[in-house]
């Protein structure tokens, strides 16, 4: 048995690595070794000319450690930013969405439909009442991402941000067919109440619902210091 890790650490500059990247990097590298040694051995190859073959690669060492350091940078920074504002975002967002769903399909069941009217007037009001507990769903896997105050401030208003881009690009999408100025009155109109209902009033339903958690939790606090 060969130690191919060992022959990977010789020649590796890994000091600059952190102690978990560059035990990882050696193990895959080293694992590939081992397969082109394995499969030069399975073509009939005798070992010395296998272990040749697997070593006889011209193989630029410090050149390829700092490309496997960016590529594992680059993976933790987008792992990070996932875990700490996109899964928490879109975990708010689903939450909103799925409830207003909800709330819909009930309000046009065919067994409530002498109560249909007034279910259609109250399933916004209470679509905006549950908006804290959406703000605040974003703001507690943010944290528990490790997420700073900003990213979990956004991360709770995810719902509100979404339809914000939504509307503007719905904007943007008519005024290059139309001219921005060819809306009339009610179409400004239709905007502003747009913005007002679905942004703005249900920010701040999200807003109180996160802020409880833009606080540090006690562990995170116990354990900075």
């Amino acid at each position: 048995m060969h130690d191919w890790k060992k022959f990977v650490q010789e020649r590796m500059n890994t000091t600059s690595l952190a102690p978990e990247q560059r035990e990882e990097i050696v193990r895959e590298i080293a694992a590939h070794l081992e397969d082109v040694f394995e499969a030069a051995r399975s073509e009939g190859f005798t070992e010395v000319e296998a272990l040749k073959r697997a070593t006889s690669e011209e193989v630029d060492w410090r050149r390829l450690t700092a490309q496997i350091q960016r590529t594992k940078q680059r993976e933790g920074i987008m792992n990070d930013r996932t875990k700490k504002f996109w899964l928490p975002g879109f975990i708010s967002l689903a939450s909103a969405s799925i409830f207003l769903m909800i709330l819909a399909k009930i309000s046009y069941e065919p067994r409530v439909i002498l109560l249909r009217s007034s279910l259609m007037i109250l399933v916004y009001p209470i679509w905006l009442a549950a908006q804290p507990a959406f703000g605040a769903l974003g703001a507690y896997f943010s944290r528990r991402g490790g997420g700073t105050v900003w990213v979990r401030l956004a991360a709770g208003l995810f719902p509100s941000l979404v339809l914000f881009a939504g509307i503007c690009i719905a904007l943007l999408v008519r005024g290059l067919q139309s001219g921005p100025y060819d809306w009339g009155t009610g179409g400004s109109d239709a905007v502003i109440k747009s913005m007002i209902g679905g942004i703005l009033i249900p920010s701040v339903g999200l807003l109180a619902g996160a802020i409880p958690f833009l606080r540090e939790a006690k562990t995170q606090a116990l354990a900075r210091n």
